[in-house]
């Protein structure tokens, strides 16, 4: 099984948000325990940074999305990959 990762909870780790930082943190360290089960859409990592920054710091977010990408997936988004999905 995949899991797509959504930037809540990479939020909800990051800032610590109850009260979903728990079950947040648990997963994501279930997906480290697995690389290349879980994945992340391309936006996420913009909107991670734009939204975690500005609390924990440029260089704490930086390191928080550079450590995620060692065990999860980025998913490629491409012109070609919109048009498979309707074939």
């Amino acid at each position: 099984m995949k899991v797509l990762l959504d930037t809540d909870i990479l939020v909800d780790v990051a800032l610590d948000r109850t009260p979903h930082a728990e079950s947040a943190s648990a997963l994501v360290d279930a997906l480290k325990r697995r690389p290349g089960t879980g994945f992340i859409a391309w936006h996420s990592i913009s909107n991670f940074y734009y939204l975690v920054a500005p609390s924990r710091g440029k260089a704490s977010a930086r390191t928080f999305l550079l450590d995620l990408a060692k065990f999860v997936d980025v998913s490629a988004t491409t012109t070609d990959s919109l048009w498979a999905q309707h074939e």
